[in-house]
């Protein structure tokens, strides 16, 4: 059994180290979400682009996704707009604080067998060579929790995970913040109240909502 309290404060100053912890209990930083939601839910919010849930059947119109919104190879515009507005988020968290990932990556390439051709697709040759060097960067780590300097890859596995391709998990240590995403809407665990209302007002100059 995972002892979360002892792990929440252990990983904010050894992000990398403690995360190895969990795997001895088959977790991870992605797994590992749920527990969250159980343990703190008062600091468990979602990250989205309307106020409260949508009743059905106006979630079917209103909801956007990737897949539901091309235009040949090219993205749809709409959705474009809307990407960019949790790109923003997570750019304002990195320049606040390192950012630590881990992805489900190699999973989906070694154990699930998803053709890397699939994750390439309707990316730009320019992203899918870099797509390939944070495949070669993760390697080692095989999906562990790993640092990312720079936006373009930072960018590229926010973007790809906003497009339900893969999932990621953002460790911000300095700020104590917790980002997952795997749609459209991210999850986010903030540990201080003085955090909580920074994230609050990045989400809202961005045209994006904080909700339980």
């Amino acid at each position: 059994m995972l002892y979360l309290k002892t792990f929440e404060e252990k990983l904010w100053k050894e992000p990398i180290a403690t995360s190895k912890q969990i795997n001895k209990f088959q977790e991870d930083m992605i797994s590992i979400r749920e527990q969250f939601e159980n343990t703190y839910p008062e600091k468990v919010y979602l990250i989205d682009s309307f106020p409260t849930p949508m009743r059905y059947p106006a979630s079917e119109i209103l909801e956007i996704y990737y897949d539901h919104n091309q235009e040949g190879p090219i993205s749809d515009k709409h959705y474009l707009q809307h990407e960019e507005r949790f790109i923003e988020v997570i750019k304002r968290l990195w320049a606040m604080s390192p950012v630590l990932i881990q992805t489900n990556l190699h999973t989906l390439l070694d154990f699930v067998g998803t053709p890397i051709e699939e994750l390439q697709k309707n990316l730009t040759t320019l992203e899918s060579n870099l797509l390939n060097e944070i495949i070669k960067k993760t390697k080692p780590a095989q999906d562990n929790i790993i640092t990312f300097d720079e936006f373009k890859e930072i960018k590229l596995i926010t973007q790809m995970s906003l497009r339900e391709k893969i999932s990621s998990c953002f460790v911000f240590p300095d700020i104590k913040v917790i980002i997952w995403a795997n749609s459209l809407t991210l999850k986010s665990y903030v540990v201080e109240k003085s955090n909580k209302d920074l994230l609050q007002t990045i989400c809202t100059t961005h045209g994006l909502y904080l909700r339980k």
